[in-house]
């Protein structure tokens, strides 16, 4: 299934990655696809794209509440944070301690 849906990006070809920007329902392409950011939206304008396109959706919730990925192991979080390229912030003490700095974030 995986598989399928990455052909789908790059006419009917198998590669390890593939790029599109898609709507949030999750099947409106809002880009052409291919294998990465670059090829999609050119090396020097990508920033300014992704801006554009996020400018098109606001948020709709309060983003101060939105949820905090609490993983089960340091081990999915780092695997999670590589794919995403996201920053991962490791934290530990009693979910008293906690409680402050998730609400922060």
């Amino acid at each position: 299934m995986h598989q399928e849906f990455v052909r789908t990006f790059l006419d009917g070809r198998f590669e390890n990655s593939a790029f599109c920007l898609l709507a949030p329902n999750g099947q409106d392409w809002l880009s052409r696809g291919g294998r990465g950011p670059e090829m999609v939206l050119g090396y020097n304008s990508a920033a300014n794209e992704l801006a554009a396109v996020a400018a098109g959706y606001p948020a709709k919730a309060d983003l101060k509440r939105a949820m905090v990925p609490d993983f089960h192991s340091v081990r999915q979080a780092l695997n999670v944070a590589s794919a995403d390229q996201r920053v991962l912030v490791l934290t530990n003490g009693s979910t008293e301690q906690l409680r402050p700095l998730i609400e922060s974030l």
